[in-house]
């Protein structure tokens, strides 16, 4: 899981709220820096994923460090925050299983209600303030706030089928989406980020110092300037050589004959754009599927979503010749 979550408790009478939380990774590296949680529960990751990549650094190749998820617990003003984090996104298929865990264990603590969250891919600026929008498993579920809803769409990962599972548990659920623009997909936004934490911090009466947040926003600003200024350099150099190079005339134009690709040739060329964590995610369905067919299904879909299935459908189909008997019964 590498996006937090929380969950939220609905008050009771005379009693303190109890709220758990799953998050992104700014997100929660910020509150555990903030607000020092102690240490609650650690749930064993072992059987839940294993890294299907290797490290270099300085030349030298090693094995990642081993998965954590730790289970946190902050008393604010207003209620008592149980805090959920972990590294990483568990193998698709024990995602249920994962959730199921994590939602007993809220249950056996009275924690009334979950809530996550999520970046929402949109077509703003980095420098545009995002907005805010929640789904929730019922009409009152999670937060007493006024957020506009999620019409339709889906929410990814584990922030989205824990909210699922723990509702079969009795618990209420939420999702907060917040905007995140379409080129920093596969980068940490602070700007998304402020945007949730400042939500909690009136909601909760955090008390939460944001400078090392703004601090964050400038630096990502400077990054993103020197990338785009680096683009654009190389595409006017690039400009400039086609303006000052003369094709030479195929056979097909000297004879007046008209060449070029057909649409249908220049469609099969073009290779849709996704991002770095797409791929990756793919990647680990396909070494997951080699050793259990029942997971073919799930990169099927994950290659239509995405609309790659014509370039990894030779990949795929091999999958079938290996395990012949499996598929069968995929």
């Amino acid at each position: 899981m590498d996006r937090g979550s929380g969950g939220h408790g609905g008050a009771r009478p005379g009693g303190r709220g109890r709220h758990a939380r799953y998050g992104h990774p700014y997100f929660h590296r910020y509150l555990h820096t903030h607000l020092k949680p102690r240490v609650l529960a650690e749930i064993d990751m072992a059987l839940y994923h294993q890294p299907h990549h290797i490290t270099v650094e300085n030349g030298r190749i090693s094995l990642p460090s081993p998965a954590q998820n730790i289970i946190y617990v902050h008393r604010s003003p207003t209620a008592d925050l149980i805090l959920f984090n972990c590294d990483v996104q568990p193998f698709p298929h024990m995602m249920y299983r994962l959730a199921g865990e994590i939602a007993r264990f809220a249950a056996s603590i009275n924690v009334r209600s979950v809530i996550t969250f999520a970046g929402m891919p949109s077509n703003i600026l980095h420098t545009d303030k995002p907005r805010l929008h929640t789904a929730r498993t019922a009409p009152h579920a999670g937060l007493d706030m006024d957020l506009p809803l999620l019409a339709n769409g889906i929410v990814d990962g584990m922030n989205g089928i824990l909210l699922g599972v723990a509702a079969t548990e009795g618990l209420a659920g939420q999702c907060i989406l917040a905007e995140i623009p379409v080129y920093t997909l596969d980068a940490e936004n602070p700007q998304a980020g402020l945007a949730i934490l400042s939500l909690l911090n009136n909601y909760f009466s955090l008390n939460l110092d944001f400078d090392a947040v703004y601090a964050d926003l400038n630096g990502m600003e400077s990054r993103i300037k020197k990338v785009l200024n680096d683009l654009s350099h190389k595409a006017r150099k690039l400009m400039t050589q086609f303006d000052n190079a003369k094709p030479a005339e195929t056979p097909a134009e000297q004879n007046g004959e008209q060449s070029g690709l057909s649409l249908e040739d220049l469609q099969k060329q073009l290779r849709f754009s996704i991002p770095a964590s797409a791929r990756n995610r793919i990647e680990e369905l396909f070494v997951m599927a080699s050793a259990d067919m029942r997971v073919s299904r799930e990169l099927k879909d994950e290659l239509d979503r995405w609309g790659v299935y014509s370039e990894y459908e030779d990949r795929f189909l091999s999958l079938f010749l290996k395990n012949p008997k499996d598929a069968g019964g995929s």
